[in-house]
């Protein structure tokens, strides 16, 4: 090797020896980075867990409370409770909505909180297991035509006799699957009036003095509902009308109107609207409605086409419902009172429709001489759930649940005939187990939660 080589080698190794620190620097900064990120995610990731984890405390103690809410007897719709679930606390405030309990449960810690509104029905128990109930005393039921009950046969007197009626088909022999049953502890009257009289027709009692009140004709349409977002009461002093499409996140919004109230075609809603109207409702056709309820003092009149969904119809005079389909749960309830002689006569009149719940025919005076009042439902319509009478129904539609009645009507010219169960098409056994009815049947009613409503 000659003296110029040697004197190049150290320069070489010296040179390439000095790569070796960017290297190591390098390695041990993507090490350090990703031990970091490790460190991170899992510390992120276990935060998140813990907070899912405290999350899923609080929901399922606002679950536990309410659970032991509708175990108890007696229901109080008083004020505010609190419920101890494994050492979190669960405020708990029940109110009367409409025909049902709408309960809220409230809990929270340093870091969640979490909230959740049932409504509560009663179960559909005694005497509404049965098929059919009639409440006249001294019953003499004769049956006719092409009538098939499935399910017992509840009444007075267990007398149920076959008969005849010129131009009507001849009962079958097989016209009942069930048993007849006779009981001197059947009411006309079962449901509790005070759930009207004292929680909805006495709902102005209610009015706070932050509502926001209107002295003209109001339309409440999309742009309306953003500019009162924050406003839960509303007086009207005139005609109010639904329009368009409307929803809102918000809470109850309870509306008082001293005019007639109407719903425009083809309007679509699911705010939760509680509208309590001096004078009558009109909704039009091809509506959509849902969480909607509407104590009128005069006429409902409900439009072809129109689809509802957990709705509630009071009226204190007439109920006509034309090709409408009502998904559970809806009710219809009219209330009569036989002394004013304008309301002797008031009816429910169903026709082409599909109801999905409870139809209720109330009175003051149940089985009054006076009152003449009915439950009329045409052969094109289906029923599923609960035809309640204090007084008197006439029904040509198949029934998939109870008819319970004071008295069953059949009419033909020149006849009328009381108690003939005639071409009667009733299937308690298909009613779905857990149907519901509304509170205000029993004194100490078995709660089941009809609907509920997370917030998060």
């Amino acid at each position: 090797m000659s003296k110029k080589t040697r004197n190049l080698l150290p320069k070489i190794v010296k040179d390439e020896s000095g790569y070796a620190l960017p290297y190591l620097l390098v390695t041990f900064l993507l090490v350090t980075t990703l031990l970091v990120l490790t460190i991170n995610f899992f510390y992120i990731y276990n935060k998140y867990e813990i907070r899912k984890q405290n999350k899923k405390k609080l929901d399922l103690a606002c679950y536990s409370a309410v659970q032991q809410f509708i175990a108890k007897e007696k229901i109080d719709l008083s004020e505010e409770q609190i419920f101890l679930v494994d050492s979190t606390e669960v405020l708990l405030n029940c109110r009367q909505k409409g025909f049902y309990y709408s309960l809220t449960a409230k809990s929270k810690n340093k870091t969640d909180s979490s909230a959740v509104t049932c409504l509560l029905a009663e179960k559909a128990e005694d005497p509404f297991d049965n098929a059919v109930v009639i409440s006249r005393p001294g019953l003499n039921a004769v049956v006719a035509g092409s009538t098939k009950i499935v399910g017992n046969i509840l009444g007075t007197t267990d007398k149920v006799t076959k008969g005849k009626i010129f131009g009507v088909g001849q009962v079958r022999e097989n016209y009942h699957e069930g048993i007849v049953k006779a009981s001197e502890k059947i009411f006309p009257k079962l449901f509790n009036d005070s759930v009207l009289t004292n929680e909805i027709f006495n709902a102005h009692d209610n009015i706070t003095s932050a509502v926001k009140i209107f002295d003209e004709n109001v339309t409440i349409d999309k742009y309306f509902l953003a500019r009162n977002d924050t406003a839960s009461q509303l007086f009207i002093n005139g005609d109010l009308t639904l329009t368009g499409s409307l929803t809102s996140n918000k809470k109850t919004k309870q509306i008082f109107v001293s005019g007639k109230t109407t719903v425009e075609t083809k309007t679509v809603t699911d705010v939760d609207f509680e509208i309590y109207c001096d004078s009558t409702l009109t909704i039009n056709a091809e509506a959509v409605i849902e969480n909607l309820l509407v104590s009128a003092k005069s006429k409902i009149k409900i439009g072809g086409n129109v689809l509802c969904k957990n709705v509630q119809f009071i009226s204190q005079k007439e109920i006509e419902c034309e090709n409408a389909v009502m998904n559970f749960p809806s009710i219809l309830c009219l209330y009569v009172e036989p002394e004013d002689t304008a309301k002797q006569r008031s009816a429910i009149t169903i026709n082409e429709s599909r109801i999905n719940g409870t139809i209720m025919l109330l009175a003051s005076d149940a089985a009054s001489n006076k009152n003449k009042s009915r439950i009329l439902i045409d052969d094109k319509s289906k029923i599923q759930g609960l035809i309640y009478s204090e007084n008197n129904v006439e029904l040509s539609s198949s029934v998939t649940g109870t008819l319970y009645t004071y008295n069953i009507m059949f009419y033909k010219k020149p006849t009328q005939y009381i108690n003939w169960l005639v071409n009667l098409n009733i299937n308690r056994k298909k009613l779905d187990e857990l149907f519901l009815i509304p509170v205000g049947f029993t004194k100490s009613p078995k709660l089941e939660i009809l609907k509920e409503t997370w917030e998060y």
